[in-house]
């Protein structure tokens, strides 16, 4: 049996249910629940907001059940400062449980909306988004984002961000904790035992634990205990500030360690299949000595590892890496090399109904990487090419008619002798 559309535009200013039996809700224009109003929606209704938003002054409650969600489309859901904080003591202020949300943007400026697919719900000053399919961008402020399936990105500063699958990547000051993420991470904060598919680009941050593809860039922090695999850029920039780098595996970088600006401490760490140089200082602005002790560069062969760090030997306004004395076997402290790693690529959370795709791709390290020659010293460069057929064909062909013109000039020469000497 088909249901009549019912059509919402404009201000909410009475408490409003919406129930399944009026759904779909089709919004037609920007809604706006009133400060003091309540709007409910109730289990199995559907909203389709479309390319406009519903923002929240008052409370919204969405009342879903785990066998029949509310379902919430469109393009963006927002909270503002106004709307009522959740209390679990008498059980006022917004929430969204048990709903299944396919947003552009959820944004919460409130600090006590609870978003959440768990029947025990937790009285808090933040916003808890947590156990939830979602789609979109999740913009919010000091939240605890855990344990959801997102289709889409984080972003905003102080948020807890734990045990979450995200498609895409996140930003902000915040701690990122135990997800899997399939970008990059950008801002600040504690970065601790991810998975991530991108590159890392962060200031005054601790980064620890984690698995990632692409490299790291950081402002001021500490890198530690993490498996890097490069991807054929950077396995670590230092960017500026003071680092301490230490206890971390990178492997199929084309340059270990970058440094533009700044002083850093890198000890413990184990370089694997570096293409081009261990460590690279940037010109003009990396004039400071960097500390690379102990250290495990692939090899024992001293000479080696110094022609492959460029530092005041190749040009003298640069720095001076002080490599010796450095490891001569990996240190089994930093994390073990994987032939094998699986990242996120484009993962598709599993909402009811769907048909699940493929979410990794498995990436193999290349630890027999053969580096690239690098001279000791600078020297003028000498060019090489690749042969020319034609060319080739050209000069052979020049270089046989020479042959036969010195025959015949040869020939004719002893002819004259000889006819000379009879004569």
């Amino acid at each position: 049996m088909a249901h009549a559309v019912t059509e919402v535009i404009g201000i909410i200013s009475s408490d409003t249910k919406w129930t399944k039996a009026k759904s779909p809700y089709n919004i037609t224009g920007p809604v706006l629940v009133k400060k003091g109003v309540t709007l409910t929606i109730e289990a199995g209704a559907i909203v389709n907001i479309n390319e406009y938003y519903i923002q929240v002054n008052g409370t919204l409650r969405v009342i879903g059940r785990s066998d029949d969600l509310v379902r919430i489309s469109g393009n963006e859901l927002r909270f503002t400062k106004d709307s009522p904080s959740w209390d679990e003591q008498t059980g006022s202020g917004s929430i969204i449980e048990n709903a299944f949300l396919d947003l552009k943007l959820l944004k919460v400026d409130t600090r006590g909306l609870l978003i959440s697919h768990n029947y025990t719900l937790e009285r808090s000053p933040e916003p808890k988004i947590s156990n939830n399919y979602i789609i979109g961008k999740i913009s919010a402020g000091h939240a605890i984002v855990t344990n959801n399936l997102i289709r889409g990105s984080i972003s905003d500063a102080y948020n807890k961000v734990i045990n979450n699958t995200i498609s895409k990547g996140c930003s902000g000051s915040a701690d990122f904790i135990n997800n899997t993420v399939g970008a990059g991470i950008g801002g600040g904060g504690t970065i601790l035992n991810n998975t991530i598919g991108g590159k890392v680009d962060v200031m005054k941050a601790r980064i620890a634990g984690n698995i990632i593809k692409g490299g790291i860039t950081i402002f001021s922090g500490i890198v530690e205990s993490n498996l890097i695999l490069a991807g054929g850029t950077y396995g670590i920039e230092i960017d500026g500030g003071i680092c301490v780098i230490q206890n971390n595996t990178i492997m199929n970088c084309t340059i270990g360690f970058y440094s533009e600006k700044g002083t850093g401490e890198i000890h413990y760490n184990n370089i694997i299949g570096c293409m081009q140089e261990l460590v690279k200082l940037k010109y003009p602005s990396q004039t400071s000595d960097i500390n690379a002790t102990y250290n495990w560069w692939g090899t024992t062969d001293e000479q080696e590892i110094s022609k492959r760090i460029h530092d005041s030997k190749y040009d003298f306004n640069l720095g001076t890496v002080i490599f010796k004395p450095f490891l001569t076997a990996p240190n089994p402290q930093a994390p073990e090399p994987r032939t094998r790693i699986e990242f996120l690529q484009s993962y598709e959370p599993l909402f009811p109904g769907e048909t699940p795709e493929p979410p990794y791709i498995e990436e193999e390290d290349l630890t027999t990487t053969t580096p690239t020659p690098h001279s000791p010293a600078p020297t003028s460069q000498q060019e090489t090419s690749t042969p020319n057929p034609e060319i080739q064909q050209k000069d052979q062909t020049t270089a046989i008619i020479g042959s036969i013109i010195v025959i015949v000039v040869l020939v004719t020469g002893l002819s004259l002798l000889i006819y000379l000497i009879k004569k």
